[in-house]
């Protein structure tokens, strides 16, 4: 049913009695130009008949040029407002949503005394079944800023003089420093709620493509929020590993990867892992022989294959990372011994089936997985034809369970710690049929 709305108050006695009748649990505002008096018919509308349902309202960064501080916090004290900055927001939209339907107001009154009262708007009412502009709030919601503190604070250098060159200079400068805000914002509705979750949308939206070749001080400060997480982690981890015949890298400083971009990790930095495996006494056989112009065998630790936790943008990964792209030891261990590795495959291959762990070749130049095969989907036969086919160099390779960032079995850091544990428990067979160690009983010899 559509229905026109143009006499003096027609709109909001219409708007208002509607909103009495159906006590919607959704209502949807678009408007771009709010004012203090709008706002607070709106909220009187609210209040004084207790509507519980949820109130979203969209205006343009113009929506007040008289008292935007005193209107916002109005706003925000009884809805969820946006703020849409560019281009400038010029839709009036009044959506109700009950259960028996929705009911749409379109026109030409915005949320200010003229426009629901005194002017003589036109706007045309509808009821229907089904939402029709789903996808326009989807794409304000999208491309808007959520109003809180830090937002109307900065509308508190709106001059109170309103000449157009001083307006117009400071909505330049307003929408620079709204910018880092609704990155910030967009990444974080990327996410789920992670409030209760150790690892937050802190912790992972750093890793979000644009700050990968970062290495201002404020994105260096997050990772390092995020590595400290990782440190506290080791001090359980640690012990356990040893337990395992596996160890950090002896210096502490590398315990974790780097979190400034530099020549190791090809200027970006897309995360932060942690690596666990052979003891120092046995990488010092290595000097020399590797390619690598780093100085020694001891600081090539992630040459050799290590049982790892890694975080990115969208989640965590624990399992086995078994070669780096060029100079790894033991791809070159599995290549050269291939018969024995292959039979200590076989023999040990069911035993890692079951826990979801997916092998995988890397180009970490073009930042892309190149081949994957899931180890629970598969025969051992498969997974030797698998790995034959991908491995080369120019490729890492790891044996990984990937974990999404609102995964319940990661949300604690004891939840944490017990799936690291048991996931490398689980790898540690597949490990040692494709690593090449030194006995303990000979590392003194090697030293």
């Amino acid at each position: 049913m559509t229905v026109y709305l143009w006499k003096q108050n027609a709109f909001f006695n219409d708007f208002r009695e509607e909103i009495i009748n159906v006590h919607p649990y959704l209502i949807n505002i678009s408007s771009a130009y709010i004012s203090y008096k709008g706002a607070q018919l709106l909220n009187n509308i609210i209040e004084n008949n207790q509507i519980k349902g949820d109130l979203q309202i969209y205006c343009s960064i113009k929506f007040d040029e008289k008292q935007p501080v005193e209107t916002l916090k109005l706003l925000t004290s009884f809805a969820t407002v946006y703020i849409f900055t560019e281009p400038f927001l010029h839709s009036k939209v009044y959506e109700l949503h009950t259960d028996s339907g929705i009911t749409t107001y379109t026109g030409s009154a915005n949320l200010t005394e003229g426009g629901l009262k005194n002017n003589n708007e036109l706007i045309c009412k509808t009821t229907s079944n089904e939402g029709q502009l789903e996808e326009f709030w989807v794409s304000l919601w999208e491309n808007s800023i959520l109003v809180d503190e830090e937002v109307i604070n900065l509308f508190s250098d709106l001059p109170k003089v309103s000449q157009p060159p001083e307006l117009e200079s400071f909505y330049t400068k307003l929408n620079k420093k709204m910018k880092p805000i609704f990155d910030r914002q967009s990444l974080e509705k990327k996410y789920p709620d992670l409030s209760d979750f150790y690892f937050n949308v802190e912790d992972y939206s750093i890793f979000d493509e644009q700050y990968w070749y970062s290495g201002l001080s404020t994105i260096k400060s997050r990772r390092m929020a995020t590595q400290e997480k990782f440190y506290e982690i080791n001090e359980v981890i640690e012990s356990f590993a040893k337990k395992l015949d596996l160890y950090p890298h002896y210096l502490e400083a590398n315990l974790t990867s780097g979190i400034v971009p530099s020549i190791y990790n090809f200027e970006r930095v897309t995360g932060i892992w942690m690596r666990y495996g052979k003891h120092k006494s046995e990488l010092k056989l290595f000097e020399g022989i590797s390619n690598s112009k780093q100085k020694s065998a001891i600081e090539q630790f992630h040459k050799h294959a290590c049982l790892q936790l890694a975080i990115g943008s969208d989640g965590l990964q624990m399992g086995m990372y078994h070669s780096t792209a060029n100079d790894g030891v033991d791809n070159g261990y599995v290549a050269d011994n291939w018969s024995k590795v292959k039979e200590d495959i076989i023999n040990v291959y069911s035993k890692i089936q079951g826990h979801g762990f997916v092998w995988r070749f890397y180009n970490n130049k073009l930042i892309e997985y190149v081949a994957e095969f899931e180890i629970d989907n598969h025969t051992v036969d498969e997974f030797l034809t698998f790995y034959k086919n991908h491995y080369m160099d120019g490729y890492e390779s790891l044996c990984m369970k990937f974990y999404h960032c609102d995964d319940v079995k990661i949300q604690t850091y004891k939840q944490i710690i017990n799936e690291l544990q048991d996931t490398f428990i689980a790898i540690l067979p597949l490990y040692t049929a494709m690593t090449y160690r030194i006995p303990k009983s000979q590392r003194l010899i090697s030293k």
